[in-house]
């Protein structure tokens, strides 16, 4: 689960500043722009597990700002997946360093999935604000994303808006628990469907996305 502020939007407020004494000066009102913050937790089991980050971080750098933990030296390793190589780039966390790579994996993505590798049981917290509308590029074959939003979005109706029809295949989440995949399909007469219980994109979770063709995801909440 991710736990989430309900206040999350920047909006303009009225405010009245009234003394500690209760002296009233009238009608002095004023306005300023007040941005919430939006903080997401994201439990991880030791090993292997699959993320991605369910809010907009004011700046994307892989370092201890933006990767907190609930336990020091938690997560040692992450993982993203390069589509064109078919190969994964890695970064590595020490204590006297932070985070490196001989990968080049120095920053993070909206609507990536990244395998998370932890030595114990912790939680993952990422801080930023209400994440806007993405696209996200998809390519034949296999994608490793994630959900850019702090709320989850039921499989029914279709979430996957796209510029191509007929471009989603299947995908695939990986239940850490029990150390295997959960798979959804999607038929073009009967839309979505799971054989194992998945009905829903869950937020703070990677996935697999099988897609048939090159094409472009727009996600938004």
């Amino acid at each position: 689960m991710v736990n989430t502020s309900d206040l999350v939007e920047e909006d303009r407020w009225l405010f009245k500043v009234t003394p500690s004494d209760g002296t009233d000066f009238g009608q002095s009102i004023s306005s300023a722009n007040v941005t919430i913050g939006l903080t997401s937790s994201i439990p991880l089991l030791a090993g292997f597990n699959l993320i991605s980050i369910p809010v907009n971080l004011s700046n994307y750098a892989l370092d201890d700002s933006n990767v907190i933990v609930s336990k020091q030296g938690c997560v040692n390793f992450m993982y993203r997946f390069n589509t064109s190589t078919e190969d994964y780039e890695i970064a590595v966390r020490s204590d006297l360093d932070g985070w490196a790579s001989n990968d080049g994996f120095l920053s993070l993505e909206p609507g990536r999935g990244y395998w998370a590798k932890t030595n114990q049981s912790c939680d993952v917290r990422f801080n930023g604000r209400k994440a806007a509308p993405l696209p996200v590029k998809v390519a034949k074959g296999f994608n490793l994303l994630g959900w850019f939003f702090h709320q989850g979005v039921n499989l029914d109706p279709d979430p996957f808006a796209t510029n191509e029809t007929d471009c989603m295949q299947s995908f695939y989440y990986y239940d850490a628990a029990a150390a295997r995949y959960r798979v959804a399909a999607f038929d073009v007469g009967f839309g979505w469907g799971s054989a194992e219980g998945v009905s829903s994109i869950l937020p703070g979770k990677g996935f697999w996305l099988r897609a048939e063709k090159d094409c472009r995801w727009n996600q938004q909440d």
